[in-house]
């Protein structure tokens, strides 16, 4: 299976000083499963902690350490079979080689060795509370969860609301946050959070959280928020739009705009710096004629724009799969190889897997949202990275692919190339840059 995916930013030393260039990936050389991570014959022997079934699996680092957020968990191999049902559960790993698979250090447990549920709110009559998304800030872990108030038939569930929890004793105690419960029709009761810290200070210091509303069917919004006010509902602010290349940031959800369309499932979103770009893995419930299927696109910016879908795995290859979680420690070969937690139901527990691409040279570096085509959204990036003669351009990992001539800004004579490469809906001349 071979499937053109992303692009890759690298570095190039010349005359002593790194400069970026850019690269793509022009194939999925390979999709492999690595390792079952819980249930029985598992590499982790979880019924030891009465653990049979459980699904998601999806991760947060924090402080080198990686946390796994497990939803509905039961001591039977098959969903709600064997009791001991938990809503939640919580393992970590310090293990950083995925390549032989994800070994736990340990479990959040009781006082008889057996994993416990970590996150209940107490708040109203729900079917079950299952995390969605993490992310560390500072001594914290904070998990947003949905309370789930319907499941109906496959990819379709209803929730009373979606809240926030935070542990500050490394998930042996989770405070759920009263005054943040987003109403049923959110389009965040499922998140996706990244705050990434490798980019200078005052850079970037928000968190982004990508969310669908419950079920399998919607859409993808976007929002973010200062560290400081995660756990403030109304400190978070929702992309509206474009203004002259730059995002516009709006104080109310019902002014958020869909960034990537309908069907969007269990998604997870990282920034990879390989890559130079934010990847999506989520599961499309539609895709494979029925069967499903795990795709992957990716962006420049956490907005987008996102590029079209690419299959990673079809479900007729493996019947029930859904999710699909990334980990920035898990990546190998600059980003060309990345492990991803993947969930199936039956049986019902957590595989890791190992995705392979291939790089090679991109055929239109003016194409800079990877479309097979060069026009008005390219311009709305390189607009959003303009930066002058002689001016460095803010972002280096994000605007490193506009600096079309290479000279370490983004001016006018970049944009002359760009005009030279503009071409509508038909495909562009690779020596358009030339």
């Amino acid at each position: 299976m071979r499937i053109r995916v992303l692009w890759v930013a690298c570095l190039l030393s010349v005359g002593g000083m790194l400069r970026p260039v850019t690269a793509q990936v022009t194939a999925i050389e390979g999709v492999e499963f690595v390792a079952r991570l819980t249930g029985p014959g598992s590499i982790n022997d979880t019924p030891r902690v009465g653990i049979g079934g459980t699904d998601l699996g999806h991760m947060v680092v924090h402080q080198d350490v990686t946390y796994f957020l497990f939803g509905d968990t039961f001591a039977g191999e098959l969903a709600g079979e064997g009791g001991f049902w938990r809503w939640n559960t919580m393992a970590w790993s310090t293990d950083r080689t995925p390549a032989d698979g994800i070994h736990f250090d340990g479990w959040i447990t009781d006082h008889a060795g057996k994993a416990r549920q970590v996150i209940r709110s107490g708040y109203g009559n729900p079917i079950t509370e299952i995390p969605t998304g993490a992310v560390s800030i500072g001594e914290r872990i904070y998990a947003w969860f949905m309370a789930v108030s319907w499941w109906g038939p496959p990819g379709e569930w209803n929730i009373h609301y979606a809240g926030l929890a935070y542990t500050q004793d490394l998930g042996q105690t989770f405070t759920v946050v009263d005054g943040f419960r987003l109403p049923a029709n959110t389009n965040f009761g499922m998140v996706a959070a990244s705050l990434r810290t490798d980019l200078p200070p005052g850079t970037d210091d928000h968190v982004y959280v990508w969310g669908t509303p419950s079920g399998r069917l919607g859409g993808v919004k976007l929002a973010r928020v200062l560290p400081a006010n995660i756990t403030d509902p109304g400190a978070y602010e929702y992309y509206s739009g474009l203004n002259n290349g730059q995002p516009v940031w709006a104080k109310h959800e019902s002014a958020a705009l869909i960034i990537v369309p309908a069907p969007v499932g269990e998604m997870s979103v990282m920034y990879n710096r390989a890559a130079g770009r934010w990847i999506m893995l989520y599961f499309n419930t539609y895709a494979g004629g029925g069967w499903g299927a795990i795709e992957l696109r990716q962006a420049v910016a956490p907005w987008g724009p996102w590029s079209l879908p690419m299959t990673v795995v079809p479900g007729i290859q493996a019947p029930g799969l859904y999710g699909s979680y990334m980990n920035p420690l898990y990546v190998e070969d600059h980003g060309q190889t990345l492990y991803f937690t993947m969930s199936l139901w039956d049986p019902y527990d957590v595989y890791l897997m190992r995705l392979r691409l291939s790089v090679a040279s991109p055929p239109c570096p003016a194409d800079l949202n990877v479309d097979g085509r060069v026009q008005a959204a390219d311009v709305a990036i390189f607009d959003s990275c303009l930066s002058g003669d002689s001016i460095p351009y803010r972002d280096v990992l994000t605007c490193a692919a506009a600096d079309l001539d290479r000279d370490g800004d983004v001016d006018q004579a970049d944009f002359g190339i760009l005009q030279r490469c503009l071409n509508g809906l038909l495909a562009p001349d690779p020596a358009c840059a030339d």
